[in-house]
C-alpha cells in the first residue's frame, strides 16, 4: 500500500472510530487514575510487619500433650504464634474454618479466640494504643467485590471499626498479617475502578463483559494506530488551529504509551477471562498426629529464642521445624525520624523481608536433630503437588524478596521456588514451615504477567525511580491522554461530525 493510500486509510479510520474510541478511552483513563490516587491518599496501616514472636524452645514440649488431650489426630497447620496474651498454640484442622488456640502453659483451649485474635491484630496494624470500638467482625471464606481474588488469602476476618472513616481491615490469622484494608473513601474509589475499568457490574454475564470490553479496547487500539499513522505520514498544517496543534503535539507524547496500555489490557482481559489460571494458594495435606510421642524432649536445642516453631510431616515422619530470627527482622529500622522509618517500612512491604533465617528440624518421635532441610521438603512438596518425579525439577532456590514472579500480595517470606522442566514451565512457591503451596506460576501466566507488569503497570521503572515517581509518570501520561481526548472531542463537535 502506498503512503498516500495508507495516510488516507488512517485518516478515515481515525474519524470513524472517534466516538467509540473516545468513549472507551475516557472510561479507562478516569478509572485508571483512581489506582495511583488511592495508593497516595487511601488508608494506610501504621505497622507493616507482623508482631514478632519470642519462643522459648522448651515450649515445644507441651505440644504433644495438648494435641492428645483435645483428641486432635489430624491437622493442616500446627504452629506457635504470638498473641495479646503471649505465645499460643494455633491449630488449623480444616480448610475455610476458624482456627483453634491453646494455652501453652495450662493446655486449655481458648474458646472463640480466632475472632479475638483477629481484632487484636487489626488494632495492632492500625497502631491503636488502646482497643478501638469494633462495629462488626465477619468471617469470610470466599472472595467478593470488596475483597477480590487478587488478595490471595482465605479465610480472613473483616474487622470493621466505629470511626468517622468506617475503617475496615482483613486479617489472615495463620500468618498474623493484614491482608487488606479499606474505608468509605476507598470503597468509592474501588467501585469506580471496578465498574469503569474492569466492568465488574457485568460479572454475572462474563462473556458479555469480555466481548464489550474487548470491542472497546479494539476501538481504542485502532484509533491510536490510525493516529500514529497520521503523525508519521501527514505533516502538520501551518494554518491549523491551536486546538489541532495541541492535539498533534500531545499525541507524540501519549501515542506509544496508549498503545502499550491497550495491548496489555486486551491480553489481560482475554487471559483471565478465557484461560484457566493455576495461580493461588493450596493448603498441604492433613498431618497424621496419631503416632506423636507424648514425652519426647528435644536435644541440641539452639540456645537463643526462636521466632517460628511448627510441627510438620515429611515422608511419613513428624518433625518440629524451628527457626531463628532473620537479621533484618531482628534489627528493624529504629531511625529517630519517625516519618522516615514509616516510609522505609512501607517500601519494605513491597520489597519484602524474610522473618527467619531458615529451618532446623528435630524428630517429634526421638527428639534428635534430623538431617532434613527446607530445600528437600520444598522439593518433595512440589513434586507431590504436581505428581511429577523429582528428576523433573530443574532448579530450586530460596526467595527472600517479593518480585516479578512472586509478589507482595502473597504476604509470606521466605519461600522456596521450585522450577520444573515440563510442558507448562511450572514454578511452585513452597512454604516448608506449613507445607503450603503458596502460589503456582506456569508459562502462560508468566508471559501475561510480564506484559501486564511492563506495559500496563510500568514496573520496569520501579528499580530506577521507585514506586512513587513511577506512579507520578503514569498519572502525567494518563492526564495528557485525557486532555488529548477532550481536544479531539472539541474538534469533532466544531466540525459537526
Amino acid at each position: 500500500m502506498s503512503s498516500v493510500k495508507l495516510r488516507k486509510t488512517s485518516f478515515v479510520w481515525h474519524r470513524k472510530l472517534a466516538w467509540f474510541g473516545l468513549l472507551g478511552l475516557v472510561l479507562f483513563i478516569i478509572s485508571a487514575l483512581t489506582h495511583p490516587i488511592l495508593s497516595w491518599t487511601g488508608p494506610k496501616a501504621a505497622k507493616f510487619r507482623p508482631p514478632s514472636a519470642q519462643i522459648k524452645p522448651e515450649s515445644l514440649h507441651h505440644i504433644p500433650s495438648i494435641l492428645k488431650r483435645h483428641n486432635i489426630e489430624w491437622a493442616l497447620v500446627i504452629k506457635i504464634i504470638p498473641s495479646d496474651i503471649g505465645n499460643v498454640l494455633q491449630v488449623t484442622e480444616k480448610k475455610a474454618q476458624s482456627r483453634r488456640y491453646f494455652d501453652l502453659g495450662s493446655g486449655d483451649e481458648l474458646m472463640e479466640f480466632d475472632r479475638r485474635h483477629a481484632v487484636w491484630l487489626a488494632n495492632y496494624y492500625l497502631g491503636n494504643q488502646s482497643p478501638a470500638q469494633v462495629k462488626s467482625v465477619e468471617f469470610k471464606t470466599q472472595f467478593n467485590s470488596a475483597y477480590p481474588w487478587v488478595n490471595r488469602l482465605l479465610p480472613v476476618y473483616r474487622v470493621q471499626f466505629e470511626d468517622d472513616a468506617n475503617t475496615s481491615t482483613y486479617i489472615y490469622t495463620e500468618l498474623n498479617v493484614l491482608a487488606g484494608m479499606g474505608n468509605d473513601y476507598k470503597t468509592i474509589m474501588q467501585s469506580i475502578f471496578r465498574n469503569l475499568h474492569t466492568w465488574s457490574w457485568l460479572n454475572n454475564v462474563e462473556y458479555a463483559r469480555i466481548l464489550i470490553m474487548a470491542l472497546l479496547l479494539i476501538c481504542v487500539m485502532l484509533l491510536t494506530l490510525a493516529g500514529i499513522g497520521l503523525l508519521v505520514l501527514m505533516r502538520g498544517r501551518k494554518n491549523s488551529t491551536l486546538t489541532s496543534k495541541a492535539h498533534r503535539y500531545i499525541a507524540y507524547i501519549v501515542a506509544l504509551p496508549l498503545l502499550c496500555f491497550c495491548i496489555s489490557g486486551f491480553y489481560h482481559l482475554l487471559h483471565y477471562g478465557l484461560v484457566d489460571t493455576h495461580r493461588g494458594m493450596v493448603t498441604g495435606d492433613p498431618i497424621d498426629l496419631r503416632g506423636l510421642s507424648n514425652h519426647v524432649k528435644l536435644n541440641e536445642f539452639p540456645t537463643s529464642e526462636l521466632n517460628h516453631a511448627s510441627l510438620i510431616s515429611h515422608q511419613g515422619n513428624l518433625y518440629y521445624r524451628l527457626s531463628l530470627p532473620h537479621k533484618a527482622a531482628a534489627n528493624p529500622d529504629t531511625s529517630s525520624n519517625e516519618e522516615h522509618a514509616h516510609h522505609a517500612a512501607r517500601v519494605a512491604r513491597y520489597k519484602g523481608q524474610p522473618t527467619e533465617a531458615g529451618g532446623l528440624y528435630y524428630s517429634a518421635i526421638t527428639g534428635l536433630k534430623a538431617n532434613v532441610s527446607d530445600r528437600e521438603i520444598a522439593m518433595e512438596l512440589a513434586s507431590k503437588h504436581l505428581h511429577e518425579p523429582l528428576d523433573k525439577i530443574s532448579e530450586s532456590k530460596l526467595i527472600t524478596r517479593f518480585g516479578m514472579h512472586y509478589d507482595f500480595r502473597n504476604k509470606r517470606l521466605p519461600v522456596w521456588q521450585v522450577d520444573f522442566d515440563n510442558s507448562v514451565g511450572d514454578k511452585l512457591f513452597i512454604d516448608p514451615a506449613t507445607g503450603t503451596v503458596v502460589d503456582r506460576l506456569v508459562d502462560q501466566d508468566r508471559y501475561e504477567s510480564y506484559a501486564f507488569s511492563f506495559l500496563h503497570k510500568w514496573n520496569f521503572l520501579t528499580p530506577f525511580v521507585g514506586r512513587f515517581w513511577r506512579d507520578v509518570l503514569v498519572v502525567i501520561i494518563l492526564g495528557f491522554s485525557l486532555l488529548i481526548s477532550c481536544l479531539g472531542l472539541a474538534m469533532k463537535l466544531r466540525k459537526g461530525i
